[in-house]
């Protein structure tokens, strides 16, 4: 079993650690958002599962939460993410499963599928364009 590192919880995130003894009811939806998120380093855990982790986040956040992520799966945590924030899947996955109505239209490495033209006209200007 991983050891527990709380310490952990403040890292990635500088504003936290300064603001830890406030309740997180009293926190906006995007940095209760990178709470939950930042939780997930305490443990070490093997896996994190994740669904939108970049809703209701400012652009500067999603990038904070994207580097934090980026660092838990370079420690060795496998990553699994529903996103539509293709920025943010291009930062942390190397395989995807693209999802149309409720169907899977195309799977593969995410450098391959970034170039098809159903996820470039899904995602104009945005999908290929280099980070």
């Amino acid at each position: 079993m991983r050891q527990a590192r709380p310490e952990r919880t403040y890292d990635g995130f500088g504003w936290l650690r300064r603001r830890r003894a406030e309740p997180a009811g009293r926190l906006s939806g995007g940095q209760q958002q990178s709470v939950t998120i930042a939780r997930a380093r305490v443990s070490d855990p093997r896996l994190v599962l994740l669904d939108e982790p970049s809703s209701g986040l400012s652009a500067v956040a999603v990038d904070e939460v994207g580097a934090f992520l980026k660092d838990i799966a370079d420690r060795g945590t496998a990553i699994a993410l529903v996103e539509q924030n293709v920025r943010l899947v291009r930062t942390l996955c190397t395989t995807a499963w693209v999802l149309a109505h409720g169907d899977v239209t195309a799977s593969g490495p995410v450098a391959d599928l970034l170039v098809t033209d159903e996820i470039s006209n899904a995602y104009p200007g945005g999908a290929a364009t280099p980070l």
